[in-house]
């Protein structure tokens, strides 16, 4: 007679969701280790995280996922602080590109509006790019949400 001995070990799906949680965790760790180093004052050690933080994040996460753009933002406080304005710009422009990008999806996607006849947030959004386009988006935004008082962002 053979005996099975069944051991309580995780699925695969249940290994690769751990293993993606700690990865992320890393690299939230590494950026905070960024924004320690450019506090302290250790700037090229700074640069030299957030580079890396950026670079896993890129990957693992994606080029426009929210914290890899929060990466692209403290490096370009970075390099403004340092005095390297053009690579400063560039980050900024990146991290407001992709932070636009995220609020237009949020106001395009359907949902329910409680107390307007429309059913969705309109999605006709400024053709202007940078910071006129995240204000004008902001500001179109922001009176929607006041005409209405008990609708809540999903």
């Amino acid at each position: 007679m053979k005996i099975l001995i069944q051991c309580a070990l995780p699925s695969l799906e249940e290994r690769a969701s751990q293993l993606d949680h700690i990865l992320k965790s890393n690299l939230r760790t590494v950026n905070n280790l960024g924004l320690l180093y450019s506090t302290k004052g250790k700037l090229d050690e700074a640069e030299q995280i957030y580079d890396r933080a950026l670079t896993g994040k890129e990957k693992a996460l994606g080029p426009e996922h929210s914290s890899t753009l929060d990466t692209v933002n403290n490096l370009g406080n970075l390099y403004t602080y340092r005095g390297k304005l053009d690579e400063a710009e560039q980050m900024h422009e990146r991290a407001l590109v992709g932070y636009t990008k995220a609020l237009a999806i949020l106001m395009c996607r359907p949902r329910p509006v409680q107390c307007s006849s429309r059913r969705y947030l309109p999605c006709q959004l400024p053709s202007a790019g940078g910071a006129s386009f995240m204000l004008s988006a902001l500001k179109h935004y922001r009176s929607v949400l006041n005409t209405c008082p008990p609708c809540r962002i999903q």
